[in-house]
């Protein structure tokens, strides 16, 4: 099973207070379900957590305020996806083992990319992110580098940040 960072935290009265932009499919549901999907994750039933990221610009989600169905389906999440899953473990309901595993490693094993992939080994490629689990951050729309300058994770205040990205040794 795989999942993506917004059934983490989108709920579905995420849709009804911000509309098209938290439209995505399969539709986000309720508090019960994500709590359950968070359980399923940190159970080792998920193996792998990943982001569709559809950045659709502005204009076009704002074409569904009147018709959520004239609003694309899709929401930006590259930038925001390990921030989100970081904060989990600061919340508790993840571990940063558990982390590694479905951001990284399990990836890695389904492309056949491991051990030179989703390991930190002699023969690696030492791809890493170093994170900070004690730097606080609001995710803000004008932070975002991706083309649409936008997420639906605008002014959620996230613990836990990526400090530095190493790729194959740099």
């Amino acid at each position: 099973v795989e999942t993506c960072p917004q059934y983490l935290y989108l709920t579905d009265e995420d849709v009804k207070e911000k509309g098209p932009w938290c439209k995505f499919a399969p539709p986000p549901r309720g508090k019960e379900e994500r709590a359950e999907m968070r359980r399923l994750l940190q159970g080792g039933w998920v193996e792998t957590v990943a982001t569709d990221h559809a950045p659709y610009g502005r204009e076009r989600k704002e074409a569904g305020v009147e018709n959520i169905w004239d609003a694309p389906n899709g929401i930006p999440g590259l930038e925001t996806h390990l921030p989100l899953l970081l904060n989990g473990v600061a919340e508790g309901w993840l571990t940063l083992e558990r982390l590694v595993q479905v951001a990284s490693e399990n990836p890695a094993k389904l492309y056949g990319v491991f051990p030179r992939k989703g390991a930190l080994m002699v023969g690696s490629d030492a791809d890493m992110v170093v994170v900070d689990m004690g730097v606080a951050r609001e995710i803000r729309d004008e932070d975002q580098v991706s083309a649409c300058g936008w997420t639906p994770y605008h002014g959620m205040r996230m613990q836990g940040w990526p400090v530095m990205s190493i790729i194959r040794g740099e």
